[in-house]
């Protein structure tokens, strides 16, 4: 037995294959899916810090609850996910010592941060989101850097869009990814080009 996901919960071996727990990032349908070495931090966490400014500014303390740095969703024995950014209605949320157990309203994620084998990343992108819909998630947004992409499903709906555009988050809050990468981009170059005059 060597994967727990809650205290009293295990795997068999043959499940979790003897992978130590901290390198288990989701489990889904009983299969451990194992954090990449190298997820791309630094781009991810520029988008990362822009996406967590705009909820801070467009969210009510009163009414909404955010949590970042990967919190843990547990939806039963054979699933626990994690995600990037996860927004949860404050009257709703209960704190666990390990967990969140309830669903948020929506769950942001940034690429993809598992080691996927044989398995394509659209087959995984669709397990996983399609998972959190059912469990109850009102709406996931996963952010593609290498192809510019974001993907919204909800329970209706299932959207790829180029990132540079409006993306809806949450009523009144809304981002544009791609056009706040070419502020940075061309902040930086300006930047440099100063530097290189003195």
């Amino acid at each position: 037995m060597i994967a727990s996901i809650k205290p009293g919960v295990l795997f068999p071996e043959s499940e979790a294959e003897n992978i130590p727990c901290d390198f288990i990032y989701d489990i889904i349908d009983g299969k451990p899916y194992c954090r990449k070495s190298s997820p791309g931090v630094f781009s991810l966490a520029i988008i990362r810090s822009h996406l967590l400014k705009i909820l801070f500014e467009g969210l009510t303390e009163e009414s909404n609850v955010l949590i970042a740095s990967t919190p843990a969703l547990f939806m039963n024995d054979r699933n626990l996910v994690t995600g990037d950014i996860m927004v949860f209605e404050s009257c709703k949320l209960t704190i666990d010592e390990n967990y969140v157990q309830i669903p948020p309203k929506i769950i942001i994620e940034l690429d993809i941060k598992v080691e996927l084998g044989d398995m394509q990343q659209e087959e995984y992108v669709f397990l996983k989101a399609s998972k959190l819909v059912n469990f109850g998630v009102e709406k996931v947004l996963w952010f593609f850097s290498e192809s510019e992409k974001v993907i919204v499903v909800d329970s209706k709906s299932w959207t790829s869009q180029g990132w540079d555009g409006d993306v809806n988050i949450l009523p009144g809050i809304s981002c544009n990814i791609g056009q706040y990468m070419r502020n940075v981009n061309n902040r930086k170059n300006a930047f440099i080009f100063k530097n290189l005059q003195l």
